[in-house]
């Protein structure tokens, strides 16, 4: 871009098949603002399809039948980690269900070009990330609450602590036991537990229960909520365990108290979580449980999940109507 005795001249390279610059000239005396205006034109004129690329059309995606032909041993592990029931549910839409959800469209992969799906270990640290923090995926765990807290500053990724293809003993799909996790990194607090200057982890109290690590309220030390409001909701009036949970068989009718008021299960355990370590799927089922999700989850994880709590005459009832003898 040069100027002249009068007004300026702008060289400016448009797109859409321009064999080369144009040059305008802005004979104003001023010239500064239709040199603002040219400027504005041109650094952001842009295509629509240059702003926001097409999404995959839903041909792009093959499901998880065709991905376990070749990668069947990794899928079969998968298929049993609690990460795969919300991802093999019926009613997901194609760019949402199994492996696809995550590695993206499969067609080209696995027809034309291997190469077309690009490797995990080629995607950024933001890619990687983003492939997590989804919406619809994980509501809870959002990228807004995420980015610039101190665990995205410290270059951490969702699976330097998850493990998302193979099952691990400890919930939420942590690769190591949490307090275990995170004295990797916050040895000081082991300290300061031994020392009596820290909560004591250990049971069922767990540093998640108390800070949330995707947050970044740092001024809070990731606290989820403020105190003291936060150590009532353990040290209430009632105590710290409820009677309920002393009684004589509880582990096998705490789901009849649950069931009709799943709040009071919640003042103290995370509803989308804390059922998962043992159930292998979020708790209590939802209304539209039997028309659209029990089908997937029993065709690969009956024995790991659906008969910890049901016997196989609860199938029975509906599905060999005809032969009631087989109990």
């Amino acid at each position: 871009m040069g100027y002249g005795g009068r007004g300026y001249q702008m060289r400016v390279w448009l797109r859409n098949g321009s064999s080369g610059p144009r040059v305008f000239s802005a004979w104003t005396k001023g010239g500064g603002l239709l040199m603002a205006a040219l400027l504005m034109g041109a650094f952001t004129w842009r295509t629509a399809a240059e702003q926001a690329p097409a999404a995959p059309p839903a041909s792009a995606y093959i499901g998880p039948e065709v991905c376990i032909k070749c990668h069947g041993e990794l899928a079969r592990a998968w298929l049993e980690v609690s990460h795969s029931k919300a991802l093999m549910a019926t009613d997901r839409p194609p760019e949402l269900t199994g492996c696809e959800a995550c590695h993206g469209p499969g067609r080209a992969h696995a027809t034309t070009n291997r190469k077309a799906m690009p490797s995990w270990d080629s995607l950024t640290r933001a890619q990687r990330n983003g492939t997590c923090l989804k919406d619809e995926c994980h509501p809870s765990v959002t990228a807004a609450n995420w980015e610039g807290g101190p665990h995205d500053r410290m270059r951490m990724e969702c699976t330097t602590c998850h493990e998302v293809h193979k099952v691990v003993p400890q919930s939420q799909l942590l690769k190591q036991p949490e307090d275990t996790m995170c004295y990797g990194c916050h040895g000081n607090v082991k300290l300061l537990i031994e020392n009596g200057q820290h909560h004591v982890v250990t049971g069922f109290l767990k540093c998640g229960t108390c800070h949330d690590p995707h947050a970044k309220t740092v001024d809070q030390h990731l606290l989820k909520i403020a105190p003291p409001q936060l150590c009532r909701t353990c040290h209430g009036p009632g105590g710290i365990k409820p009677a309920s949970h002393k009684q004589p068989g509880w582990p096998g009718n705490h789901g009849q108290i649950a069931k009709p008021d799943v709040s009071k299960c919640t003042q103290c355990h995370d509803e989308q979580t804390f059922c998962d370590a043992c159930h292998g799927l979020r708790m209590p089922h939802p209304s539209d449980w039997l028309p659209t999700g029990h089908a997937a989850t029993a065709s690969f994880a009956a024995n790991s999940v659906c008969f910890k709590c049901h016997q196989m005459r609860l199938c029975q009832v509906c599905h060999l109507r005809e032969e009631p003898s087989q109990q």
